[in-house]
């Protein structure tokens, strides 16, 4: 359950964070309609895969952190 959550968190960060990027983005939008939603599906996904990156890598810090102190 708490993957699921997570999940769609990162998620809904991925996705909002790109909203922002598009606004603050100073580029002309493209002409074709499919080209924008290539450009921001590709970028949710990278912020996905960086939100589940960071996390993967904190929990296995926090793992081998405590280990270290038993």
């Amino acid at each position: 359950m708490k993957n699921k959550q997570l999940f769609l968190l990162f998620g809904i960060g991925a996705i909002f964070l790109t909203q922002i990027a598009y606004l603050i983005d100073s580029d002309p939008p493209y002409d074709d309609i499919k080209l924008t939603i290539m450009e921001f599906s590709i970028i949710s996904l990278f912020f996905f895969g960086l939100f589940w990156a960071v996390y993967f890598i904190a929990k296995f810090a926090k793992r081998i952190i405590s280990n270290s102190f038993k």
